[in-house]
């Protein structure tokens, strides 16, 4: 009869390196509807473009978007509590939907692409005009 050679049980090596990211709560939760990441994407295009018609329509776009996604609690709550602020009317007369969809691009996408966006003594001049 053979004795059978016993072999040494594996353990799990540690691996040394970087640890995975710890997730915030809004992204454990569902992230956003495709829809609202192709608006987005657009709205970059936009940007990148440089033609101001185009960011201030593709802003609108994705404001209308973001208002649907902070509603289903889709957001992170800062950009959530924006959205709501901006809904309210409380940023009326200055350019506070370029800013919002900058600051999605940054919180959703990880965009490191901005608009220039007027200081609010531009936006004066411009409703003065």
């Amino acid at each position: 009869m053979a004795i059978a050679e016993r072999k040494p049980v594996a353990s799990p090596s540690v691996q040394e390196g970087p640890r995975a990211k710890s997730l915030r709560p809004y992204e454990r939760s569902r992230s956003v509807r495709p829809v609202t990441r192709e608006v987005l994407a657009a709205f970059e295009a936009a940007v990148l473009s440089g033609d101001d018609l185009r960011i201030r329509v593709a802003a609108g776009r994705a404001m209308d978007e973001l208002l649907v996604e902070a509603n289903q609690g889709a957001l992170p709550e800062e950009l959530a509590a924006e959205i709501e602020r901006w809904d309210e009317g409380e940023f009326r007369g200055t350019r506070a939907d370029l800013e919002l969809a900058n600051y999605a691009l940054a919180a959703i996408l990880g965009s490191n692409v901005r608009t220039g966006v007027a200081s609010s003594e531009e936006d004066d001049v411009l409703d003065e005009a």
